[in-house]
């Protein structure tokens, strides 16, 4: 809370040691058909609006921001543009090319947009910029669902806890964020131990148990490190949509990583923009059945009890 403080009261009154340096980010941003949630996420990130946080935006400074456009309309790519030209933001569209890399520093809070050309899923288009991050120079990747509000510590306390674990020898492979709904902020989305995108209450204080290891993160808020991906790999598109952060979590805990939840790291999450809420459309319940037998099936724990628990939730939710 007085991290917070102090750098609300004194931001932009006083410069920041050159030395003071933290790893370089790329937030990773994905969307589709829904550019009016990516532009206020990144009105968040940015601090562009004053009635988010009083418009302080991330406390952080060695960033950049990827979008990743799965829709291959190009109308999208041209209102994140005129967004950047509105508000100062410096812009790339597509992959890197010599004339903006000449610069040295690319996380320099730029915007880089570029288009899959066609639908690639959650996985596919992810791992487009998780490559062109890694490509960048990178050192750590937030992959951030593109319908969130960000909190302006939320990057910096993700940072620090990887830093700080890493620090005393552990494999830190993902740490992940508390989600609290958009809509009513009270109520948890992830709290660590449980997801539920319509959102609880809280079972106790936001950090009473503080950080801590957990056997899963949600992929709605996730920072991945560089030797991560290039020792684990990066997720597998053939999910598309739903469970890839499951398997990500399942194959980072089976190569020896430990993941983290950072409650200090808040992220409010509207869910369900672009293909509806879970298990609330035909096409969501298509992939959640579909991806479960695929997941169950690839760790081998597919048996008939399970199936009829995921039968039972999909018909009872139809």
């Amino acid at each position: 809370e007085n991290t917070f403080y102090f750098m609300s009261k004194w931001r932009g009154r006083i410069r920041p040691d050159a030395s003071a340096s933290y790893p370089k980010v790329s937030i990773i941003l994905l969307q589709y058909k829904n550019t009016k949630d990516t532009l206020e996420c990144l009105d968040s990130i940015y601090g562009l609006n004053r009635d988010i946080f009083n418009g302080l935006g991330l406390f952080y400074r060695d960033f950049n921001v990827i979008v990743v456009d799965n829709d291959p309309e190009p109308q999208t790519g041209n209102e994140v543009q005129d967004w950047c030209f509105r508000n100062h933001i410096r812009c790339h569209v597509g992959p890197p090319g010599p004339a903006w890399m000449a610069d040295g520093n690319v996380f320099d809070k730029r915007l880089i947009y570029v288009n899959t050309g066609r639908n690639l899923g959650f996985a596919g288009g992810c791992n487009m910029g998780v490559r062109l991050a890694l490509e960048l120079g990178a050192h750590y990747t937030w992959l951030l669902n593109n319908d969130t509000i960000v909190h302006p510590m939320s990057l910096l306390s993700l940072v620090e806890t990887a830093r700080m674990e890493r620090k005393k020898g552990i494999k830190v492979g993902l740490v992940g964020s508390m989600l609290r709904c958009h809509a009513v902020p009270e109520r948890v989305q992830f709290d660590g131990h449980r997801v539920c995108y319509s959102g609880a209450a809280p079972e106790s204080s936001d950090d009473a148990e503080g950080t801590r290891p957990v056997p899963f993160v949600s992929g709605a808020s996730m920072l991945v490190s560089q030797d991560f991906w290039n020792t684990v790999g990066l997720m597998d598109e053939a999910f598309f949509l739903y469970y890839e952060d499951n398997d990500l979590c399942t194959r980072a805990l089976r190569s020896g990583w430990v993941l983290f939840y950072q409650p200090r790291s808040v992220v409010y999450h509207k869910g369900g923009a672009s293909i509806g809420d879970w298990l609330g459309s035909a096409r969501s319940v298509y992939y959640a059945t579909r991806n479960f037998l695929l997941f169950a099936n690839k760790y081998g724990m597919l048996d008939l009890a399970r199936w009829l628990q995921l039968k039972s939730a999909v018909w009872d939710a139809m």
